[in-house]
């Protein structure tokens, strides 16, 4: 909320939760694109512990750092449906071994997949892991449901329903000068020109081709 950045990644349900808790943030904040769908991944121990969304009642969920796009997710998620958990502030990079050593119960990752982070997974670690569906009906106004094909993950023994939130990039409006927001507007018709390109780049993440800047 600082003028420290003029644009920016976010979440949709990042910028919904802020908008309930900063009701300023209208005056500041704009969309500047719609990007892709980042699905929501709920990893848990393959013990039988946790089998369904509701079984994270009372049960410690790793969520990142403080303030990530996957902490205020679970904020999100609890408030729209009831349901309570402890939200643990693990790194990602650590929430793995936290969740194989019994630190946490389950971690929550927002990512588009398939996710190099999930896909990176030590091998000697994807037989103990699992991903849990997340369906539940007070969450259906906010997100859209996905699956994750089991073939995106070699750890993965079968899809999995999830749900998934869109993609943006905003801008900061707030004591916008006219030469930033000539450059915002030069890498707007940039981004344009540029779409079909980035699309069919071979080293582009597939989640490109969800994009469609007309859907504005």
């Amino acid at each position: 909320q600082s003028d420290s950045m003029h644009l920016s990644f976010m979440q949709y349900d990042v910028l919904l939760y802020q908008e309930m808790t900063h009701k300023d943030i209208k005056d500041q904040i704009r969309v500047f694109l719609p990007l892709y769908y980042e699905e929501v991944h709920l990893i848990v121990k393959n013990n039988h512990a946790i089998n369904k969304f509701e079984d994270l009642v009372n049960k410690r969920v790793g969520v990142g750092t403080a303030n990530t796009g996957a902490s205020i997710t679970s904020k999100v998620f609890q408030l729209k449906t009831g349901l309570k958990w402890q939200d643990i502030h693990v790194p990602f990079d650590k929430c793995l071994q936290s969740l194989l050593s019994d630190s946490i119960d389950a971690f929550l990752y927002v990512g588009a997949a398939p996710s190099n982070f999930m896909l990176n997974f030590p091998d000697n670690a994807k037989a103990f892991i699992k991903m849990i569906p997340i369906e539940h009906p007070g969450l259906q106004e906010l997100y859209s449901t996905r699956v994750i094909d089991k073939s995106y993950y070699p750890w993965l023994k079968e899809n999995v329903t999830t749900l998934a939130t869109r993609s943006l990039l905003v801008g900061n409006v707030k004591n916008i000068s006219g030469p930033i927001a000539n450059q915002i507007d030069l890498l707007y018709n940039d981004l344009l020109e540029n779409l079909k390109g980035i699309q069919k780049n071979k080293f582009s993440h597939s989640k490109w081709q969800q994009v469609d800047f007309s859907d504005m």
